[in-house]
């Protein structure tokens, strides 16, 4: 990894080194602090059975230090009836649902304990007690099948390609300019023109709009309305399974009049079936891990990375970015990368998004988990923050994570994002 050329022309953000967590976790006594949120603790030999979601039997081991899996991490938990645990601060962050930097700042008040590497706020204002933060929902789990999402996705695309001959080369040259990786873009996109009336007849003559509506592609108006336009072109940037066939779309409005940049498939009407978890560039992460299997079907815009090599030292790593245009602009530059769809702040809706891939990413060396690196600093602080509570979820869930910074991998200290070093670089 490169070293920080210039930490000085760097904005202050919030760190704290996993020796210093360790120490914090250690002093701060986890089964105490349950017991005062008013859950019932017991003894179980060398460490404690509790309950800390609705349940009959309690499932949730909680170790003091140099005790269980996770010894030397200071006190720790782990739910054995949804795999849940971490050490104390995971504790507060995934249970509690505490921001990272006020669950630091709890456990530090109460301990007396301010870690050296710790530069977030010590603030005077009053923080919301830990013990009356509610619990978290849990994300409702999606009902469509992955193959049945791919078979709609890819009909979706076909009768785009048919209608719209030029939709893949448009979509090609817009990526080009954006400095995404060739070897990636042939079937990341295609176009959608300004004018999509044609291709919304042809999904109506075809019998298609039903289905497509259940997807979330498309709305009743009118017959059938495509549910990511706005009037203008639209680059729809296709997620694809661990096996690369096309199972979302994304649309980047190339001229954006409302709505914002990006606009998701995910916006299915109620009772319609929920989507499969496919976060942008998924099949890199499967072969980073060494388990990629493609598919080798007749479908337009399968995954096309197969001849991709990421450089020497970013084998067996991925790194979770934040859109899908800075994922390819990060394998332009020897970097494997998936996307998350969100800023990091929607944290909550990155561990839906991952959970069912959390066992390929257990194979990984490393997971790096790179916020965008924005010129507003309240926006770089709430980014940073956000993806270090990502980071610390998945290392409750056995990942080797870590929070890391655009520069501290080599990049400008003006960079805004991997496309953004992808497009000034000599790569």
């Amino acid at each position: 990894m490169a070293i920080l050329r210039n930490p000085a022309a760097m904005p202050r953000l919030e760190r704290l080194s996993q020796e210093d967590r360790a120490e914090l976790c250690a002093r701060f006594n986890l089964k105490e602090a349950i017991e005062s949120g008013g859950i019932h603790v017991t003894r179980a030999g060398t460490h404690f059975v509790c309950a800390i979601r609705d349940e009959r039997t309690p499932s949730c081991h909680v170790y003091p230090p140099d005790v269980g899996q996770l010894k030397g991490r200071g006190w720790t938990y782990h739910d054995f009836g949804d795999g849940a645990g971490g050490d104390a601060l995971g504790y507060f962050v995934d249970v509690k649902g505490m921001p990272f930097h006020e669950a630091v700042r709890y456990m530090a008040e109460q301990t007396g304990f301010w870690p050296a590497s710790w530069n977030g706020t010590r603030g005077n204002e009053p923080l919301h007690h830990p013990a009356k933060v509610t619990f978290k929902p849990t994300p409702k789990t999606p009902s469509m099948a992955v193959l049945d999402q791919v078979s709609g996705v890819a009909a979706f695309l076909d009768v785009i390609t048919r209608v719209e001959r030029n939709a893949l080369n448009a979509a090609q040259d817009y990526l080009r300019s954006r400095g995404c990786n060739e070897l990636l873009i042939r079937g990341a996109a295609v176009m959608l023109p300004a004018d999509v009336s044609e291709i919304e007849a042809t999904i109506i003559k075809e019998g298609l709009a039903k289905p497509f509506i259940e997807m979330g592609l498309g709305y009743a108006t009118g017959g059938f309305r495509i549910a990511q336009h706005r009037g203008s072109p639209v680059c729809l940037l296709i997620c694809h399974s661990p096996k690369g066939l096309p199972a979302l779309t994304v649309g980047r409005q190339l001229d954006p009049k409302e709505g914002g940049k990006y606009l998701n498939q995910a916006n299915a009407p109620d009772g319609a079936p929920s989507l499969t978890r496919v976060p942008f560039n998924l099949p890199a992460l499967y072969q980073a891990a060494g388990c990629l299997n493609l598919e080798n079907a007749p479908l337009p815009c399968l995954w096309s990375g197969r001849n991709w090599k990421p450089l020497p030292r970013f084998i067996r790593k991925v790194v979770i970015c934040e859109g899908p245009i800075t994922a390819l602009g990060a394998a332009n530059l020897g970097i494997p990368a998936i996307a998350m769809l969100a800023r990091p702040s929607a944290g909550h809706s990155h561990k839906a998004l991952l959970q069912d891939h959390l066992p390929a990413l257990r194979e990984l060396n490393e997971v790096l988990v790179v916020p965008d690196n924005d010129v507003d600093a309240d926006k770089n602080q709430t980014g940073r923050a956000a993806a270090d509570e990502l980071s610390s979820w998945l290392l409750s869930r056995r990942v080797n994570a870590s929070t890391v910074l655009l520069p501290e991998l080599g990049a400008p200290n003006d960079c805004k994002d991997f496309a953004d070093w992808a497009v000034n670089s000599n790569l």
